[in-house]
């Protein structure tokens, strides 16, 4: 049961934190983008890997794991959202933006999840 509890806080933690985020990108560019669910997936992808390698470099504890990886990078990262932007991207014919960020998003989040795993120990 504690476990649950943990997760339950920690992933809503990271929502509030990734619509924060997000509300701040669309501030910042005057307009709603897909790119505040980018910065967003890519942050918390580097984010997996640094908790990820400090797990397993530093053998954290299973709770703490769970509370990181899966409660609050699982709320942060949005892999539904950017879906749905991905889908209104192309209806709209903004076939060169869905491009960038469906090659960009991931490409980097990828990148950067390793260099976290790097950076915390694993790698």
């Amino acid at each position: 049961m504690t476990l649950v509890v943990v997760l339950v806080l920690c992933g809503a933690a990271g929502s509030a934190c990734r619509y924060v985020a997000d509300v701040a990108m669309h501030r910042r560019l005057g307009r709603p983008t897909f790119y505040g669910t980018s910065v967003v997936n890519v942050a918390g992808s580097f984010l997996i890997g640094l908790f990820l390698g400090l797990a397993w470099h530093h053998h954290l504890d299973p709770l703490w794991r769970a509370a990181l990886i899966t409660g609050f990078c699982g709320g942060f990262t949005t892999a539904s959202t950017a879906a749905v932007e991905s889908i209104r991207l192309a209806r709209t014919g903004q076939h060169h933006q869905l491009a960038l960020q469906l090659v960009g998003t991931y490409a980097l989040s990828i990148a950067l999840c390793f260099a976290g795993a790097w950076l915390g120990g694993v790698l």
